[in-house]
């Protein structure tokens, strides 16, 4: 069986809630609460990035 996800925002408008607020507020506890996935993801993305940090000035000074 297929299942057929869709975001908060396209929720909210299909459903006619005045905000987002309202939808999230009402259906938040369908959102998956396991993001392990996506910190892995940046985590892999910031360690891949190879620019060096600024230096650090004095403000001021």
């Amino acid at each position: 069986m297929k299942v057929h996800t869709t975001d908060m925002h396209e929720l909210s408008r299909a459903m006619g809630h005045a905000s987002y607020a309202i939808t999230d507020k009402v259906y938040a506890h369908l959102r998956p609460r396991d993001y392990s996935r996506h910190r892995a993801a940046f985590s892999a993305h910031i360690a891949q990035q190879s620019v060096a940090a600024a230096p650090v000035r004095a403000i001021g000074g």
